[in-house]
């Protein structure tokens, strides 16, 4: 009865923290664990661009401030790989100036949050762009499954005016109901 009602249960997302600092990826962690299915860290720039393609995750919390590689090109390498262009990026930030939010628009973030942040304003635009995420997915999804059935009832219809001909248009009319339904 519980495993049944664990999977009616709509998914939480995975969430990606790119943090140098380990006690805020710990931190981090513990916080978005309760709001999350899986809350996966790493400790810089580089390995968030090898792991963030095979993880797959719905959102990426990424500090800006860190040795080696800064937010801003993890951001901007994240965008051009397209594998990863369409996750959404909060950037987390000490930095609270104009200069820095424009940066990272330029980069491709979609959102930022300032160091030391607030729980509940961490909790709450996590789950907003979890639950934005999750629609486009959905969506992406629906269209994915629209276009294979239109591929499969586009090759059943040819393959019925080829066998006969005389029943062609009805095939065509059936083939557009079933669109329409599906």
């Amino acid at each position: 009865k519980t495993s049944h009602m664990a999977e009616s249960r709509p998914a939480k997302g995975v969430v990606l923290v790119v943090d140098d600092d380990p006690v805020v990826r710990k931190l981090t962690r513990q916080l978005l664990s309760k709001i999350t299915d899986a809350v996966h860290c790493v400790a810089s720039g580089l390995d968030a661009i090898r792991v963030a393609p095979e993880l797959d995750p719905d959102l990426i919390l990424l500090d800006v401030t860190m040795p080696e590689m800064n937010g801003f090109e993890v951001c901007a390498r994240l965008r051009e790989d397209p594998r990863t262009r369409e996750v959404p990026i909060i950037m987390v930030t000490a930095l609270n100036d104009r200069k820095s939010r424009l940066k990272g628009l330029e980069a491709g973030a979609d959102d930022f949050i300032t160091k030391p942040y607030d729980r509940m304003e961490l909790h709450t635009r996590v789950r907003s762009i979890l639950r934005v995420n999750r629609y486009r997915r959905l969506t992406q999804e629906r269209d994915h499954r629209k276009r294979a059935w239109q591929g499969a009832l586009s090759v059943l219809s040819e393959l019925l005016a080829i066998r006969d001909p005389a029943t062609f248009g009805i095939a065509q009319r059936v083939e557009n109901r079933a669109l329409d339904l599906a």
